[in-house]
């Protein structure tokens, strides 16, 4: 009986370190999500300095 006790003790423990583990994981993925839209905003940003900048030498 004690051998079962140890099991499921060892079984508890290794879900609750799969669980924390998950847990990390949807932070960081949550974190990557918003830094690849800053930077897709960064992008567009600088795409439209960019035709805004090459309008205004061609004009000259």
């Amino acid at each position: 009986m004690e051998n079962a006790s140890v099991g499921t003790s060892g079984v508890t423990e290794s879900i609750s370190l799969v669980s924390a583990a998950a847990v990390r994981s949807t932070e960081s993925a949550d974190t990557v999500l918003k830094s690849a839209h800053e930077l897709m905003e960064y992008s567009v940003n600088l795409r439209r300095e960019t035709n805004n900048f090459l309008s205004k030498i061609r004009s000259e």
